[in-house]
Order: C-alpha cells, then structure tokens, then sequence
C-alpha cells in the first residue's frame, strides 16, 4: 500500500464519522460536515458564515468549483437545510479534505 493509498483510507474513514450532513448536487449526493458560525462585529453587525467540509476527490468528481450550485440536506440544524452557492473555489488542504466556503442561494 502506498501512502497515498493509506492517506485515502484514512481521510475516507475520518470523514466516515464526522460528517453531520448530506451535499446534494447534480452528480449526486456525498457526506460534508457543515457548520454555520455565527459572527458578530463591533457588537453592530451580525450574521453567519455557513461552511462545509468535503473529500476533494468528492468535489473534483462532481467538478464543483465557485459558483456551483448544492443542497444541504440533514443538517443538525433544520434550519440550516437548504440551497447554497460555493462563493470561493475550493481550498484543498493537502490531506484530502478541502473546504467550501457558502452562501444562501435565493
């Protein structure tokens, strides 16, 4: 087995355990972890800052780049289900995992 090789299964076997919600696109549907953050600034501003987490071999099979279209679906949240935009290409993080950074589609 090749590095590579162990460091697919492990990612796979990480992402396996920690994903809380579904990715639904075109292509199909894969498990992200998906988080929402709330932000506050200067105690005037507020919102959130929705994010999700995905294998990048999921993302680059389904050629999900900035401006992709998805669906977030059981989220821990029900709130937070629903349609999103990437507004960021993706930020691979050199283990396997890359990161997507989101906003409400309307």
């Amino acid at each position: 087995m090749t590095f590579a090789d162990a460091e697919a299964r492990c990612t796979a076997s990480v992402m396996s355990r920690l994903t809380n919600a579904t990715c639904v696109v075109a292509g199909g549907s894969f498990p992200v972890i998906f988080d929402k953050a709330y932000l506050e600034q200067l105690g005037v501003v507020a919102g959130s800052n929705p994010v999700c987490m995905a294998q990048t071999a999921e993302l680059a099979a389904r050629s999900i780049v900035q401006g992709s279209a998805l669906t977030i679906s059981g989220a821990t949240i029900a709130a937070d289900n629903g349609n999103y935009v990437v507004v960021d290409p993706p930020q691979a993080d050199g283990a396997g995992i890359s990161l997507l950074k989101l906003r409400r589609s309307a």
